[in-house]
Order: structure tokens, then C-alpha cells, then sequence
């Protein structure tokens, strides 16, 4: 079965992930076998209707089975089809619409309820930047090169826009702050082209994460210029290389790039430890 990765989102992409791993074989909603007893019957039902989602390709705004048809095929009751749709709708799966035409559907997906999730979790397991750029140096070069066959040339012009937001010295902390946060947005620019869903999702994940932990990371930080001067040239050549289509050199100044901010980091962060997890959550 091959999902429709750009219908579902990356929420549907997680389930359909998680479904693989725990059910050997899936059925399609009107095939699948009532739930068995012997489990908790709520869970039972949200897991099959999780299943039956993916496995339908429903996209965002499709309506599911009403009430009555979900009791008969589930052979539960009404009260445990109900606890299943306030389950599906709290995990962001489902949204419930009221008056004329209303009902259950799908909900539009997004980003949010996964990262969420993960700040949840780092919340509980501390990180220190050497883990993110750690993962960061691994990821974003590739990442990059594996979207230059799709950028074209509107691409381009919106990250040499983003960039003229931090083309200039800044003339205090506040605005110093706010351009390293805006020159974060410059990678998201390919994060949108890459096709490994996976790869953009981490990626996607540590820009959300850098862009929250700036102002934090740097608080005791000399204020200058040095650090958005070295990202903006290196971003010109990247401009260049990806227009060029490029994907050696690509590679080669992304990483030489994520090498360099490493060691600043490591070096001028000396409060992350003591908040990042607060910034996170």
C-alpha cells in the first residue's frame, strides 16, 4: 500500500508508521473484524478507526461513519463510540462540527501536535546543544542536497528576501536577537522541497527549536556582529550553489557552516543547560 504522504500529513505519516509496527495485517473498514474483548474497548475502536483512516487515504475535511454505522460495526456502545471521538479529536486526528452538515471529520494536520509532543519529551530528557548540532551537522547538508533538483526559481527569491532582514549590522540586542531568529528561516526555505518526509520533519524540528532557544542561548553573549556577518556570506554562496544546482558545494558549505556554529555555540551558550527545557515545553 503506498500512503499519499501530501493528503494526510505528517500525523497521518506517523500513524500509518505506528499501524505498520503493531498490526501485521490491516483491513478496510467494511472487512475488518470486531474488536476483541478481551481489550479495552475504547482503545480498540480509536486504534481501528486510526487504521481505517490511513488506510482510506482520507484527507482533511473528509467526513468518517456516523455514529450509528460505527456502533454496528463495532458492536459497542454508543457511550464508548462517543469516549472514542473525544480521544481521536484530543490527539488532533478528528475535529467534531456541529449544526447542519455536521459530524466527525478529519482534521487538517500540521506540524504542531508532533512537535509538541516532542517538547514534551525533551522536556523530561535534558539536551545540550552538542546534541543538537550534533544531529544538525548530520542532517542539514543532506537535507539541502536532496531538495536542489526541486527548488526553482520563486524559491531563490524568498530566501534572498528573508535575507535582507539580517543584511545589515544590528544596532542593539533586541534586533541582533530577532535577525538570527529570521536567519533560521533561510533553511526552512528547502526544508519545504525536500522529499524524504522524514528527514524534513527533524530538520523542520531542530529550525523550530533553534529559533525558540536564540534569545535564550545567547544572553550572556558579547553583542556583536560577527556571527550574523559569518551566516549571511555563507548563505549568498549557498544561493548560488543551489541556483546553480550544485550539490557537492551545497553540501560542502552547509556543513563547514554547521561546524562553525557548533563551536560558537558550545562556546557563547553557557545558559542553555539551565533553560532550555523551560523554552521547550
Amino acid at each position: 500500500m503506498q500512503l499519499p504522504i501530501e493528503s494526510i500529513g505528517w500525523l497521518g505519516f506517523l500513524l500509518f508508521i505506528h499501524e505498520l509496527l503493531r498490526i501485521k495485517s490491516m483491513t478496510k473498514y467494511t472487512e475488518s473484524p470486531k474488536p476483541a474483548l478481551a481489550m479495552r474497548r475504547t482503545t480498540v475502536v480509536v486504534d481501528a478507526i486510526k487504521t481505517w483512516i490511513v488506510e482510506n487515504s482520507l484527507a482533511p475535511n473528509d467526513r468518517l461513519p456516523g455514529e450509528k454505522a460505527l456502533i454496528e460495526h463495532y458492536g459497542v456502545s454508543k457511550g464508548t463510540i462517543r469516549e472514542a471521538m473525544r480521544v481521536l479529536e484530543a490527539q488532533g486526528i478528528i475535529q467534531t462540527k456541529t449544526g447542519p452538515g455536521g459530524g466527525c471529520f478529519v482534521a487538517e494536520q500540521n506540524m504542531n501536535v508532533p512537535l509538541e509532543a516532542l517538547g514534551h519529551y525533551f522536556y523530561f530528557h535534558p539536551l545540550t546543544m552538542a546534541d543538537v548540532y550534533q544531529l544538525r551537522k548530520l542532517l542539514e547538508p543532506e537535507l539541502a542536497a536532496s531538495a536542489i533538483p526541486y527548488l526553482d526559481a520563486e524559491d531563490i527569491e524568498q530566501a534572498k528576501s528573508i535575507m535582507r532582514d539580517y543584511s545589515f549590522p544590528a544596532q542593539n540586542r533586541k534586533e541582533w536577537f530577532k535577525q538570527l531568529v529570521r536567519s533560521i528561516d533561510f533553511y526552512d526555505v528547502y526544508v519545504e522541497k525536500c522529499p524524504n518526509v522524514l528527514l524534513s520533519f527533524y530538520c523542520r524540528y531542530l529550525h523550530t527549536m533553534l529559533k525558540e532557544l536564540t534569545t535564550v542561548q545567547l544572553q550572556q553573549s558579547d553583542f556583536d556582529d560577527h556571527l550574523r556577518r559569518k551566516g549571511f556570506d555563507n548563505q549568498l554562496l549557498l544561493l548560488e550553489a543551489m541556483r546553480a544546482k550544485d550539490v557537492e558545494t551545497t553540501r560542502r558549505l552547509i556543513s563547514t557552516h554547521m561546524t562553525f556554529l557548533h563551536q560558537y555555540m558550545e562556546k557563547h551558550a553557557a545558559t542553555l543547560d539551565n533553560q532550555f527545557l523551560q523554552v521547550a515545553k
